[in-house]
């Protein structure tokens, strides 16, 4: 499931994405921080982004890479020489029911979600 970046004045213009984000820091009651899992990233973000509720069983990572970043995001409080950092970029796929159909939360920044098959290549 894939749509069409369409807002001009935002990065990527008329490439496809899915959806995604960064996972979270979230603290407790008592100050202690947690790190959101990417799993549960994945599941938030196709849900805000398509409408369409993922269970975590059926959630398969099929690519996860962790590679050095500079000024990909808006780093703030520190130099730019500082602004360095690692990031994990996964990639989950999804058996699909056909029971729950994509909504188009975001008109004004892109398309309507289109359908694309996990083909293997092989050479």
């Amino acid at each position: 499931m894939l749509l069409q970046r369409l807002h001009p004045n935002k990065p990527y213009l008329n490439m496809m994405q899915g959806t995604g984000r960064k996972v979270d820091v979230y603290t407790d009651n008592y100050g202690n921080k947690t790190l959101e899992t990417e799993e549960n990233a994945a599941m938030q973000e196709t849900l805000e982004e398509s409408g369409i509720i993922l269970d975590e069983e059926n959630l398969q990572k099929i690519w996860s890479e962790t590679v050095p970043l500079q000024l990909e995001w808006t780093t703030r409080r520190c130099e730019v020489q500082d602004a360095i950092y690692s990031i994990t970029l996964s990639i989950f796929i999804y058996p699909w029911d056909w029971i729950q159909e994509p909504l188009t939360t975001e008109p004004d920044k892109s398309s309507d979600w289109t359908w694309h098959t996990f083909r293997k290549s092989y050479s």
